[in-house]
């Protein structure tokens, strides 16, 4: 045995090693996240939630990396935790009043963004979420399950196209819902138009739809990456750049801001005291 007398809904994952993680509740209350190496079984205790076992979903990222989608049964709260190799994160999901997130099912993307497919019980509403920088977006997928009704499974192809199973205990039927990727059509560059010489400046870049599929790989012309990079330029001037973005079912597209402006940085210079 792993746990002695406990080990209530596991889920489980192999890392590229093939050693088993395992995400479950202890003693009905106390997520756990456990995972085993050439020294043995290790284990640790994500949260204590004293209010009864809920769901949890478990999955591993490029780097071997724990990622757990879960029910707060105390402020019925989804919420998501990952380990970034030094510790914790944790993260609400859906915040709103009274949820029960059960049937919970996780998946990451290929830039090890997060998925989740859940039921709203006991609406019976099938929901799905996924991250978008620091916020999360949800939408219904189905809400005609009844009670009883969900069992959902998730997986993200590398296509950004999503695929949920589940049941629907109103009508007794195994469902399939498919969510297609979804291209991204405009990006804008928002950051400052005015700079100092030596100094780094901010610039990001925001993209539409918001429901964009991801990952977005994003590159600027200062040879950095993400949707937000630092310019600095070493001489006065006025100055352009350029941004580009794809997403796995777009066209490359890109984005210019021009007449940046960039002075002399102000210096003082105090008066000389001899004492």
């Amino acid at each position: 045995y792993i746990d002695r007398e406990s080990g209530i809904r596991p889920s489980l994952a192999l890392d590229t090693s093939g050693y088993p993680h395992i995400a479950y509740y202890a003693d009905l209350d106390a997520l756990t996240y456990t995972y085993k190496d050439e020294a043995g079984w290790h284990a640790e205790t994500i949260e204590t939630l004293w209010s009864g076992s809920g769901w949890a979903s478990l999955a591993l990222d490029s780097n071997d990396h724990p990622h757990i989608a879960y029910l707060d049964t105390i402020q019925s709260v989804l919420k998501y935790a990952y380990h970034d190799g030094l510790h914790w994160e944790i993260t609400s999901v859906d915040v709103r009043l009274d949820v029960e997130a059960y049937h919970i099912s996780l998946a990451l993307d290929l830039a090890d963004l997060p998925h989740i497919s859940y039921v709203d019980s006991p609406d019976g509403i099938l929901r799905y979420a996924r991250s978008v920088g620091t916020t999360w977006l949800t939408e219904t997928v189905d809400s005609k399950l009844g009670v009883g009704g969900g069992h959902t499974s998730l997986a993200v192809t590398p296509f950004g196209e999503r695929h949920i199973s589940y049941y629907d205990e109103n009508a007794g039927d195994l469902m399939y819902a498919y969510l297609p990727c979804a291209p991204v059509h405009t990006i804008e560059i928002t950051g400052t138009t005015q700079a100092a010489a030596g100094f780094p400046s901010n610039y990001t870049i925001v993209h539409t739809p918001i429901t964009a599929s991801l990952p977005l790989t994003v590159t600027w012309d200062n040879g950095t990456s993400g949707v937000t990079t630092a310019y600095s330029w070493a001489e006065p001037g006025v100055y352009t750049m350029t941004v580009s973005a794809v997403n796995p079912c777009s066209e490359p597209i890109s984005a210019t801001l021009g007449g940046i402006v960039v002075i002399e940085p102000y210096r003082i210079y105090l008066p000389l005291t001899l004492r």
